[in-house]
């Protein structure tokens, strides 16, 4: 068991190593601990309480925490210090609900309440592409092992992967008779699983 949050835990990610496990809560904080010794490695505070860390995730190299927010924001951390290094809105102020980093930890993918995803450059904040096809809210945001592909699934009941080069969706599959919660490719990125509001894998 870990503790740490003051208020119910929403979001969670191991590092690709999986010596790290970032969470997120409704108490405007997230941690990053170490997952062999159960101990914070770093808390990440807001300065605004109120803000629900709805998604986070670890760049490939364990040095940087993408944190998404009600308030719209995706905050780049620095896991060692504890500091944020961007602070960046590509929903243009709606709640941002998902955020991934690209492998290479140069950009980040997201997701809003305005029902777009993005891709974003993280050093300029430059918006570098919008993958069109959700009609609504994203739920999920997950890349192949090799990170040529991205696969998404929200509440217009499909599962779709995306070229992550060109942003070419490659797929679409009408997955579920109502919202797709969660989507993503096993080791081999030969297979994909998704779950959905019908109550089905």
């Amino acid at each position: 068991t870990l503790t740490g949050h003051n208020s119910m835990v929403i979001s969670l990610s191991f590092s690709n190593d999986s010596k790290l496990l970032a969470t997120g809560g409704l108490d405007g904080k997230a941690v990053v601990w170490d997952v062999e010794g159960g101990k914070p490695v770093q808390t990440f505070n807001f300065a605004d309480k109120s803000l629900a860390v709805f998604s986070v995730d670890i760049s490939a190299d364990n040095t940087m925490l993408a944190t998404a927010d009600w308030g719209g924001y995706v905050v780049i951390w620095d896991i060692k210090t504890g500091k944020p290094l961007r602070e960046i809105s590509p929903h243009n102020g709606s709640g941002c609900y998902k955020v991934r980093f690209s492998p290479s930890g140069v950009y980040f993918i997201s997701a809003g309440l305005d029902r777009k995803l993005k891709m974003t450059e993280i050093d300029t904040g430059e918006e570098i592409r919008v993958f069109t096809g959700h009609t609504e809210l994203v739920n999920s945001i997950n890349l192949s092992p090799d990170g040529s592909r991205i696969i998404t699934s929200g509440w217009d009941g499909t599962v779709r992967i995306w070229d992550f080069l060109s942003g070419l969706q490659l797929m679409k599959i009408r997955a579920h008779s109502g919202g797709v919660y969660n989507a993503a490719y096993d080791r081999s990125g030969k297979l994909i699983v998704f779950g959905g509001d019908d109550f089905l894998v």
